[in-house]
């Protein structure tokens, strides 16, 4: 199935998911109670068959018509999906409302001000800025205020989690993908990718996936040759792969590096049973929920099984928008907690952080003992983007152990454990390099914990 017309089929059956967990079992109730700026009095049925049928990218209308029902964000989940099945980066593929020019323009500068004042940035902040820059190809905004906006929302990326990590990551998409200020947003992700202490290099790199500028398909290769440490070598790996399926890279000799590079090693094959294990995981979930299966299996395979980061990453994000979250997360703690299959833990470790749930089990796999290294390293760096925290007593523990440095130092920043960050660096044992890495929390990390919004 061609990948928009697969991205409009889970589009309908997250819409049509949430209506049913909203109550309402049956399309005609819904079209009757329906409210929105387009409907005051309601909708005909026919209208949400045909946006459950999957014929058509919705509206941003009809996606807030369901967020009010269901009381669920799937905003940020159907953006990152449409604009990855597209294969072009910009203006957000799910329409928003048209603003007039005059007041696009002092919008966009009151939010620009906002965010160089140092005023608190939600991911709906960034979301309506860079929505409405896309729509301005010949926008008057300074290189300095591209450069300032941009450095903004990269060093916000470090203290995100879950839809606001998510909205943050499509803002800089669509900076990237700018005709006017993608070239000072792509030389501001080259210089922090190259710099070793910075905690996100390799996230930074993942907006250059869709851009077809080619200063950024000479950023990729840079950072394959000489990467700076091994998350920026993973970051430019994952995009080296998607430019190769989009044919960004052109010249001979930089398409066979790139494929030479861009494939991350798979951590365990794909196999029948990871497959069985996931089908059988979708269906229980679904069951919980008493939700139809539908695109769910195919979801769950792509999250569990799938060698593409990419689509590893979409397939996350929309089951995390679904009513199958806590379900889901449920069970992959109870396969966590007594393996009763060959799938991967680490791979099961990163699925559960991504859908924000059952921090207990990820806290209890950082501390065991007896897992592969691999997966308690996993663990530590999902305590850091996981939604909750964990108690004083934890973190010291880890600390003493040593566990996964790199990881337990994003962690410690991402989770604001300030005092314990500046334990490490009055510490000589640890390396000069860890220490570097603590500074840059100290000075840049959040002020008041991880941005969820």
């Amino acid at each position: 199935m061609p990948e928009q017309a697969l991205v409009r089929e889970r589009t309908a059956w997250l819409l049509a998911s949430h209506r049913r967990c909203a109550g309402f079992t049956t399309v005609s109730g819904f079209a009757r109670r329906a409210r929105g700026p387009r409907w005051p009095r309601g909708v005909h049925r026919s209208r949400v068959h045909a946006w459950e049928g999957g014929r058509s990218t919705p509206h941003i209308d009809v996606v807030r018509l369901y967020e009010s029902a269901s009381g669920h964000d799937l905003l940020a989940a159907l953006d990152i999906a449409h604009r990855a099945a597209s294969g072009a980066i910009g203006g957000p593929v799910i329409r928003r409302p048209a603003v007039s020019g005059q007041r696009r323009r002092r919008l966009i500068l009151d939010l620009v001000e906002k965010a160089d004042g140092g005023d608190a940035m939600t991911g709906g902040d960034w979301d309506e800025l860079t929505g409405m820059i896309s729509t301005d190809p010949h926008i008057c905004l300074r290189d300095r205020d591209a450069g300032m906006i941009t450095h903004r929302l990269v060093v916000e990326l470090c203290a995100a989690e879950g839809d606001g990590w998510a909205r943050r990551q499509e803002a800089l998409a669509r900076l990237i993908g700018h005709p006017a200020l993608g070239r000072v947003a792509i030389d501001l992700c080259d210089q922090l990718a190259r710099d070793r202490y910075f905690a996100v290099g390799g996230d930074v790199l993942l907006g250059l996936d869709g851009s077809q500028h080619p200063d950024a398909t000479a950023v990729v290769l840079r950072h394959l040759r000489t990467p700076v440490s091994t998350e920026v070598e993973a970051g430019a790996r994952v995009v080296a792969a998607q430019k190769i399926r989009l044919g960004h890279f052109r010249g001979a000799t930089s398409r066979l590096l790139a494929q030479d590079h861009a494939s991350p090693p798979c951590d365990s094959p794909t196999g029948p049973d990871r497959t069985a294990y996931a089908e059988r995981l979708a269906h229980a979930a679904a069951a919980d929920v008493d939700i139809p299966t539908g695109a769910a299996t195919g979801l769950v395979i792509a999250m569990l099984c799938d060698p593409d980061a990419t689509a590893r990453y979409v397939a996350i994000r929309f089951l995390a928008a679904s009513p199958l979250r806590a379900p889901l997360a449920r069970r992959i703690g109870d396969e966590l907690t007594t393996p009763r299959t060959s799938v991967d833990g680490a791979r099961l470790v990163s699925a559960l952080a991504a859908l924000g749930e059952n921090r207990r089990t990820v806290e209890r796999l950082a501390c065991a003992h007896d897992v592969p290294a691999q997966v308690r390293d996993t663990a530590v760096r999902s305590l850091g983007h996981m939604p909750g925290d964990s108690p004083s007593s934890l973190w010291r523990h880890l600390l003493a152990r040593r566990v996964g440095d790199g990881a337990l130092i994003c962690a410690l920043g991402m989770r604001h454990q300030h005092a314990l960050l500046r334990e490490i660096v009055a510490d000589p044992a640890w390396s000069p390099g860890a220490r570097a890495a603590v500074r840059w929390w100290l000075r840049h990390g959040p002020a008041d914990g991880p941005l969820d919004r």
